[in-house]
């Protein structure tokens, strides 16, 4: 017996000439869980249900045993970047560059996290490191817009500072430990 609500989509009925049609729609999936180790992003296995992100405007978590991450083109933007209290170990983040959007980059693990990928901000964004360290090493570029750092650890923008761009609005610190 499967019912629509455990699957997540939905059934509706459509006719066709003579026949009546029994279509399931499927759910949109707004956010993909990451929980494989070392490997690409364009890789289905890697992520939770067994298919890799696409489109934009998805939120990314990553939740397994930490490793290389790299986004080998499979994506060009995301709302945010978060690490569940779920991933053991520390992630390295690399490959193509992002646009990232309000929800921003998010530790929640206990373990250190890295985003070594070139970020450009497509809202406010917040860098937060809630729950351990959380570096940033690639070219970052708040586009204008307003960037939030804070959590109880430590939030490092370690890029040279010719390729770290805030323009032309705020930067607020709090709770956060700025390197």
């Amino acid at each position: 017996d499967v019912c629509s609500s455990d699957l997540g989509g939905s059934f509706s009925l459509a006719t066709s000439g003579n026949d009546l049609n029994l279509v399931y729609t499927a759910p949109v999936l707004t956010s993909y869980d990451y929980i494989a180790g070392t490997g690409n992003w364009s890789t289905g296995a890697n992520w939770a249900g067994g298919a890799a992100p696409s489109g934009s405007g998805l939120s990314v978590t990553f939740s397994g045993a930490g490793g290389t991450a790299t986004n080998d083109g499979q994506l060009a933007s995301v709302k945010g970047i978060t690490f569940t209290g779920s991933a053991t170990g520390s992630y390295v983040l690399n490959g193509s560059a992002l646009s990232i959007g309000a929800s921003g980059v998010v530790n929640q693990s206990a373990s250190a996290q890295t985003v070594q990928n070139v970020l450009t901000a497509t809202a406010a964004t917040v860098v937060s490191a809630d729950s351990s360290n959380l570096t940033l090493t690639g070219t970052f570029d708040n586009g204008g817009f307003g960037l939030t750092l804070q959590g109880g650890s430590a939030v490092s923008l370690s890029t040279d500072r010719k390729s770290t761009r805030l323009k032309s609005s705020h930067l607020v610190i709090s709770y956060a430990v700025f390197c």
